[in-house]
This record gives structure tokens, C-alpha cells and sequence, in this order.
């Protein structure tokens, strides 16, 4: 996710990220533009990150993946 607005992070490392996940082999990685800027306590910010953080599969340490 990039804040159109954010003048910590520019546009084109959001951009080479997703590029360099890509061509990693990550396939379904995206990142959305929002009207925000840096902060993640902005509103639009804040929703988007909880809606991807809600998305993500659960995680298993080392140690239980083995028992599995």
C-alpha cells in the first residue's frame, strides 16, 4: 500500500517492490495507491491496512510446522 500523498516513500520504490516480488515468483502480490500520505493513522490508511492484515493466512512458527 502507498499514500498518493507520502513524501517519505516515493511511488517508485512501492513500485519496485512489487516488481522485484513479482519477478521472485510472487504472483498475486498488489499495493494500492490511497489518498493518504506516510501515516498509518490516516484514515483510509488504517482501513486498508487492517483489511490486508485481516487477509493474511495465518502463521505457524518453525517449530509447529514440523509437528504437522
Amino acid at each position: 500500500m502507498h499514500g498518493r500523498y507520502d513524501r517519505v516513500c516515493h511511488l517508485y520504490q512501492a513500485e519496485a517492490l512489487v516488481r522485484a516480488l513479482r519477478d521472485a515468483g510472487n504472483n498475486a502480490v498488489s499495493y494500492f495507491i490511497t489518498t493518504a500520505g506516510h501515516s498509518s493513522f490516516e484514515p483510509e490508511t488504517d482501513t486498508r491496512l487492517r483489511t490486508i492484515m485481516n487477509e493474511l493466512p495465518p502463521m505457524t512458527s518453525p517449530e509447529t510446522a514440523s509437528l504437522q
